[in-house]
Order: structure tokens, then C-alpha cells, then sequence
């Protein structure tokens, strides 16, 4: 029987336990341990719930556009905890010039599409709407090297777009700096709207468009462009080791070292204990994968130590809602 070990107890690492789950309970002969060098599960996700409260320490939603999240809740019989944004609040702010101003209606994944509404607001200035305009009319890249998600929206929609667009809402999402993050892998629907539109903003239209023609044709769903689930993300990390009866999930267990060779590989502990296996999954952090790997694949291990990654950290406030006269929209 083959043996898979998967080092690292993330998200990615446990998606790939389950993976091997359902080829398991469909008659595949395999087995299979997940080593995580942590006392918890789930990497990144740390749900608390508390007094009422559903605090996220880490990531609080993932992006319904691409789907491989919702998928996995589906697989895993969760797909009915799955809630969007409040539809009855949808206004989006940004903090500039020493106050919140509105996102204007009719964004599209930061790319205007209502006239109206992004001529009169004041988050850009007049110079900067112009500017975000000539997306209308300039001429789309020549070439497929990829850029960076700064250089990207630079050239398309200009620096203000940059500044109080893309950097709050875009980058954002990923907690980087949008200087290093490749627009071909976290946006690349940007770059195929500009390879066959040439402008955004006419792509966006054309999409909206398209999907107001296909409406009826597409079976309905809910799902706002965040999505979470009812009780924290935590919901899906343990749903997975639920669902995952003939996984060894092995906690406080932190990977020294590999060796071997394809077929033949031996994992250490630290603290001592071995472990043997046909084949590795390592589901861990750039660094931390290419740390195991300089023995055995010294390329790979050079650019997985390129990959950057910036500190982030997650500030959770609660209030009363009597405390607020106004009514709360955002």
C-alpha cells in the first residue's frame, strides 16, 4: 500500500488530506499522515468563539470568484453555512484625507462601470479621474511577461488609482505589498480582460453585460464576492479532520528534516522519531519548504526562499450597538 505524508497542517495541507480521503473511501489504496509542527489545525485560520462573539485571529472570508473554497465546503457538506456580505449594507469606505469616504456604486472589482456615480465622487480628484478615463484608450500590453499589481494598475489606471484603490481593497486581500505581488497570480482576470479587450473598463462592462444576458441560464446563488461561514472559517478545518476517518493527523509533530528519493523518503522529527513514506506533499511556508528541500532539490529550495512575505496583524473590536445613533452601512 503507498504512503503519503503531508507535512503541514494549513489549509492547503488539510485540503490535501481530503483529497486523499475520497480517493481512500472510493477503494484507492492508500495511507496517509498529516504532520503539523503547531498544536492547532488549520494554519492561518484560528477561529474563537466567545460570549456570542466570532472572533477571526487570521483570514475572516475567501474570494468567491475563484471557486476552489466554495468546492471544498460543498465536498464537505457545509455548503448551506456558507454567508455573503450584507446586502442591506453594502457601502464600502476608505480612510483619506482624515475621513471615511464611500466607495462610489458600480465598482467592479475596483474598475468603474457607472458613470454617474465615479464622476461625483470625492475620493479622486479630477486629475486622477482623467486619468483612470484614459483606460478607455490606451493601447493594451504587447507582450506576456508578467508585472506586478502595482506596475499593472500604474499603467492602466494611474497612481491615485493605485493609492486609494488598489492598495486598500486589492492588496489587501493578500496583506502585501502590491510592489511584489504578481498580477498574473493573484488577479488574473485583470490581465486576460486586458488581452482580449484591451481596457478594463470596457472588459468590466462587457462582463456585467454578459452576465445580465445569461442570467436565467446560470443556476442561482448567493454568493457575494466575500464569502465565510456561519460559525468562522474554523468550521472548515474541522470539517475536514471530521470527514477524514482514515487520515492520521498527528499535531506537535515538527519535521526536522527529509531524505530519499522518489519512492523512498524518510522524514525526522525533531526530538527524534522517523517516518517513512513513498511520497510528500509539503504544504508549509516558502521558507520553512525550502529549509527541507536544500538537501534533496537545492533548485527549488533557491526560489521558494525569493517568495517574500510581510507581518500582519489582526485587531478584533466589539461595541454596543445602543452606542451608535446612526444607522450602520458598511
Amino acid at each position: 500500500m503507498k504512503k503519503i505524508i503531508i507535512i503541514g497542517g494549513g489549509i492547503a495541507g488539510l485540503a490535501a488530506a481530503y483529497r486523499i480521503q475520497r480517493k481512500i473511501s472510493s477503494g484507492t489504496p492508500l495511507e496517509c499522515s498529516l504532520l503539523e509542527g503547531g498544536d492547532q489545525f488549520g494554519g492561518k485560520i484560528a477561529t474563537e468563539r466567545s460570549e456570542g462573539f466570532i472572533v477571526e485571529r487570521g483570514p475572516d472570508s475567501f474570494i468567491s470568484q475563484k471557486p476552489a473554497a466554495i468546492q471544498l465546503c460543498e465536498q464537505l457538506g457545509i455548503a448551506d453555512h456558507l454567508v455573503g456580505t450584507n446586502a442591506g449594507t453594502p457601502s464600502t469606505y476608505v480612510y483619506t484625507g482624515g475621513k471615511l469616504v464611500s466607495m462610489p456604486d458600480g465598482l467592479s472589482l475596483m474598475i468603474p462601470t457607472k458613470f454617474l456615480p465615479f464622476a461625483l465622487t470625492p475620493l479622486f480628484s479630477w486629475a486622477g479621474k482623467i486619468r483612470m478615463a484614459f483606460d478607455l484608450v490606451i493601447p493594451k500590453k504587447v507582450d506576456e511577461s508578467d508585472e506586478s499589481l502595482a506596475s499593472f494598475i500604474r499603467r492602466r489606471m494611474g497612481e491615485e488609482a493605485l493609492r486609494k484603490m488598489a492598495e486598500p481593497m486589492l492588496a489587501g486581500i493578500y496583506a502585501s505589498d502590491p510592489e511584489t505581488m504578481s498580477i498574473g497570480s493573484t488577479f488574473p482576470m485583470f490581465v486576460e480582460t486586458e488581452r482580449k479587450y484591451r481596457s478594463l473598463i470596457i472588459g468590466m462592462l462587457a462582463r456585467k453585460k454578459a452576465m445580465l444576458l445569461n442570467a436565467n441560464k446560470r443556476p442561482a446563488n448567493n454568493y457575494t464576492l466575500f464569502m465565510t461561514l456561519k460559525d468562522g472559517l474554523g468550521e472548515m478545518v474541522e470539517a475536514i479532520i471530521k470527514k477524514s476517518p482514515d487520515i492520521q493527523f498527528q499535531s506537535g509533530a515538527r519535521v526536522e528534516s527529509i531524505s530519499g528519493k522518489e519512492g523512498d523518503w524518510c522524514v525526522k522529527l525533531e526530538g527524534g522519531g522517523e517516518n517513512k513514506a513513498d511520497a510528500l506533499i509539503l504544504a508549509t511556508p516558502g521558507h520553512i519548504t525550502a529549509q527541507l528541500l536544500q538537501p534533496v532539490a537545492p533548485n527549488a529550495a533557491e526560489i521558494l526562499k525569493q517568495i517574500k512575505y510581510v507581518s500582519t496583524a489582526t485587531v478584533t473590536l466589539a461595541y454596543k450597538r445602543e452606542g451608535f445613533s446612526h444607522a450602520l452601512d458598511g
